[in-house]
């Protein structure tokens, strides 16, 4: 086997939890959670679960609407196909300086790669880029090493916030 996503594990309004599992000796491993409002894994179905049966959103937006930016736009982005730089700056908050939200009071999501306890996993890492779309999706690739089933056991989780300010 090689890295796979085994479920989305928790969805709230702001916030999912995707767990991989890396079983394969081939390294670096990479897959996409996708962003097509496809079945499960897929950050759009996944996000608008989140929404149904979780808090309400904060300050009336939440991740799903974030996701969904090529259709809707977010903050001063427009509709329309985004590019790498948008979707991290979307998904990863790396946008510190403002270049592409361009202005701090805009929400965007974190998004964090974890090690489950007990696993020989080395170095997780995750990335955003746009699908053929023009949506944001999330690269998370493995150098995972060790023996035995949980050869490497990771969490994805991503996360709206409030702003660049909080």
């Amino acid at each position: 086997m090689a890295l796979s996503i085994i479920a989305c594990v928790f969805r709230s309004t702001n916030r999912l939890v995707y767990e991989l599992n890396q079983s394969g000796n081939a390294n670096p491993e990479t897959i996409i959670i996708p962003n097509d409002g496809g079945a499960t894994p897929d950050l759009q179905t996944d996000a608008l679960a989140g929404v149904q049966f979780g808090p309400p959103p904060i300050g009336g937006l939440s991740l799903y609407r974030l996701l969904r930016a090529r259709n809707n736009g977010w903050g001063p982005l427009p509709a329309g196909a985004l590019d790498q730089g948008q979707a991290r700056a979307l998904l990863l908050g790396w946008d510190q300086s403002n270049l592409v939200i361009t202005n701090p009071l805009v929400q965007y999501a974190t998004t964090r790669a974890q090690s489950l306890a007990g696993t020989d996993a080395l170095a997780w890492s995750v990335d955003a880029d746009v699908d053929a779309q023009g949506d944001p999706v999330l690269v998370v690739e493995s150098n995972a090493f060790g023996s035995g089933f949980n050869r490497g056991l990771c969490l994805i989780e991503i996360e709206l916030r409030l702003t660049l300010l909080g």
